[in-house]
């Protein structure tokens, strides 16, 4: 779904019931290499770490990619800078 050379950074990332954030670099996160890492939803201090697979659509039209999880399935964990790292529950 999502060509591994494609460039989302910026791109807008809905899940089942609405806005997560915006993707970024995943500089932050070491072991995101096959993940979105996306900033956002109600706090800047908020990192989801999003498997690929869970890509369900990439708009490019729209600068959107839209996902099969929300904000309900993600594990939140405190890191030392202060950020909150949001992973799926099971992965």
């Amino acid at each position: 779904m999502l060509d591994s050379t494609a460039n989302v950074v910026g791109f807008r990332v809905l899940g089942r019931h609405g806005e997560l954030g915006v993707v970024v670099e995943p500089n932050d996160v070491p072991d995101a290499s096959s993940a979105l890492v996306v900033r956002g939803g109600v706090s800047s201090a908020l990192l989801y770490v999003v498997p690929a697979r869970r890509i369900e659509a990439v708009r490019p039209d729209r600068r959107t990619i839209v996902l099969d999880v929300d904000f309900h399935d993600f594990v939140p964990s405190l890191r030392a800078d202060g950020i909150v790292e949001l992973r799926l529950s099971g992965d």
